[in-house]
């Protein structure tokens, strides 16, 4: 399930970072909190699944997880 999640929050940072760079101007900050917000749900997740994974057991959605992850992280926008 933790793998499931890091997909969905991936996929709100990517929708709330195009709405960051190109929405409602207004809402920017509304848009890049949702990024923040999002990004950490995903390394969340992927930080339960590399808790709980043992052996070659889950590897694959611990792996995906983190690439997840990774990516919703790099949406961040800069200071």
């Amino acid at each position: 399930m933790p793998v499931v999640i890091a997909e969905v929050a991936g996929e709100v940072a990517g929708l709330a970072a195009d709405l960051a760079a190109h929405g409602n101007p207004h809402l920017r900050g509304d848009a890049i909190a949702a990024v923040h917000l999002a990004a950490a749900g995903a390394a969340t997740a992927a930080q339960l699944l590399a808790e709980n994974v043992e052996g070659d057991q889950g590897v694959t959605e611990r792996d995906r997880a983190r690439a997840i992850a990774e990516r919703a992280g790099s949406l961040l926008p800069g200071p």
